[in-house]
Parts: structure tokens; C-alpha cells; sequence
């Protein structure tokens, strides 16, 4: 019985997609995949890219997200890198980051976000007090930065307002 409604329930969610599919013809980046998951209402789920170099932060994260924010996907990833091929090849509605990353830095991350046409929120999480990170997050386009440790309920008030700006880009 289990398993007749997991199926019955991936059949729902397909059904609905493909259903989103036949509405909207010409889908960008060629494909279903590209697009949010849907809820079981139908609606489009806001993509959320979590990115940080420790497996802690963005687990913590991603759980927060997904009790706090209704409506949203939650993605983590430990890697920059990754987190550019997530948003080309899946779209996000927000890049939640780390400052300090071995691989390249949080700021380095958006600068190619935005060189690649992507103009989502970024919240830029840092343990590092220090006014330089602050003028060089004002200094860019949609950018709001939140120390370590973070409040949950202002974090997740944050996300809200960011994804409500990113709604009415």
C-alpha cells in the first residue's frame, strides 16, 4: 500500500509539471528539469541555493528553510562551483552564501553569477566583523549580509523579504 501511493504521488507530481509544460511551450533551458519542483497545490516551489564550505552550516540551513519558509526548495552545496551550475541549469529564486570558502569567496561567487546574467537576492552569511566585507556587499547589486551566528527567526524574516523582492523582479 506504501508504495502504491509513493507512486501515486510521483505520478501526481509528474502529471502536474507535464501539465505546467503543456501551458508554457517554450521552456527555457529546453526542459522540465530546469524548472522549481512543484507543491502538491501546483504551485512553483522558490529554488533556495545554500552554499558553504562546512557540511554543519548548510545542513542547519537547508532544515531551517524547509521547517521556516513555506514554499520553498532548499538546495545545499558545499562547493561555489556547484552552486553556479545549480543556478544555470535550474534557475534559483536566492543563493543564500558563505564569505570565507577555500574554493573562491562568497563575493567572487556573485561577481559570476552576475556576469552570467543571474540578478537574484544573495544573503551573504560571515563570521568575519569587518567593514570591508560590509562595503564590498553594499557595493553590489541585491546583496544583504548577516553575521555568524545567525538569529533563526530574523534569518528566515530575511529570506522572506528577499524572496518577496525577488517575486517582484
Amino acid at each position: 500500500m506504501h508504495g502504491q501511493n509513493y507512486k501515486r504521488l510521483v505520478f501526481s507530481r509528474r502529471y502536474i509539471i507535464l501539465s505546467l509544460e503543456s501551458l508554457i511551450p517554450q521552456l527555457p533551458g529546453g526542459g522540465v528539469e530546469n524548472w522549481a519542483m512543484v507543491n502538491p497545490k501546483g504551485e512553483l516551489m522558490r529554488r533556495i541555493i545554500i552554499v558553504d564550505d562546512e557540511r554543519l552550516i548548510t545542513e542547519l540551513l537547508r532544515l531551517l528553510l524547509a521547517r521556516m519558509i513555506e514554499g520553498c526548495e532548499p538546495v545545499a552545496t558545499l562547493s561555489p562551483a556547484e552552486a553556479l551550475e545549480i543556478v544555470e541549469r535550474s534557475g534559483a529564486s536566492l543563493v543564500i552564501s558563505d564569505y570565507a570558502m577555500p574554493e573562491m569567496d562568497g563575493l567572487q561567487m556573485i561577481d559570476r553569477l552576475r556576469e552570467a546574467g543571474h540578478h537574484m537576492p544573495v544573503l551573504m552569511l560571515t563570521g568575519h566583523h569587518d567593514s570591508s566585507i560590509e562595503q564590498e556587499c553594499r557595493s553590489r547589486e541585491n546583496v544583504v549580509l548577516q553575521y555568524k551566528p545567525w538569529n533563526n527567526t530574523v534569518l528566515a524574516d530575511t529570506v522572506r523579504e528577499l524572496l518577496e523582492q525577488a517575486a517582484l523582479a
